[in-house]
């Protein structure tokens, strides 16, 4: 698909990350872009399973908008 997808999808999920980490991930949540494909969020110990679902789930109804048919 080329590199501008590929950018494309690494905007997409790097909203994901920071709306997620906002939403679910409690006192001192926070999320981080390192570089390229690399993403940290950072939730309190009682939120991490709730932040991973939000985000897989986030992740899987939208990434199929980035494939061609």
């Amino acid at each position: 698909y080329g590199f501008d997808r590929g950018d494309e999808v690494i905007k997409f999920l790097g909203a994901i990350v920071a709306d997620v980490a906002h939403e679910h991930a409690g006192e001192p949540g926070i999320a981080g872009h390192l570089g390229g494909d690399d993403f940290v969020i950072i939730s309190s110990t009682d939120s991490f399973r709730d932040v991973c679902e939000h985000l897989i789930e986030r992740f899987d109804r939208g990434i199929s908008n980035f494939y061609d048919d």
